[in-house]
C-alpha cells in the first residue's frame, strides 16, 4: 500500500468524518433504546412472536402514530438456509418486525 502525504485540513476533515460516525452511532443506539421503551410502555412484548399493528391516538382522538407489525415472508428459506445459513440462523430467531410510523391523514 502507498502513503500519500496529506495537509492539516484533510487531517481535520476526516477528525470530522470519525466524528460524525460516533455521533451516528450514538443517535442509532438512542433511536433503539426509545423506540424499545415507547413499545414496552404501549404493551408490546419482546417476547411476543404474534403481536398486533395499532393505531395510537392522543387524549382528544387525533391521530399520533401507528405500530405496524410484519413477518418475515416472501424469501425462499430453503435458499437462503443453503446459500446463506448465518443470515437463516439470524432471521429464525428474531422476532416481528415492529415499524413506528406516523399516522396516516386519513385516520
Amino acid at each position: 500500500m502507498s502513503k500519500v502525504e496529506v495537509g492539516d485540513d484533510i487531517a481535520k476533515l476526516y477528525e470530522e468524518v470519525k466524528a460524525a460516525s460516533a455521533a451516528r452511532l450514538k443517535w442509532e443506539t438512542y433511536e433503539k433504546k426509545m423506540k424499545a421503551d415507547l413499545l414496552k410502555a404501549l404493551g408490546y412484548d419482546p417476547d411476543d412472536d404474534k403481536p398486533k399493528s395499532a393505531s395510537v391516538v392522543d387524549a382528544a382522538g387525533a391521530p399520533l402514530f401507528e405500530v405496524d407489525v410484519t413477518f418475515r415472508k416472501g424469501f425462499d428459506k430453503s435458499r437462503l438456509a443453503t446459500h446463506y445459513p448465518a443470515a437463516f440462523a439470524d432471521c429464525e430467531t428474531k422476532t416481528p418486525v415492529k415499524t413506528i410510523r406516523p399516522a396516516a391523514a386519513d385516520g
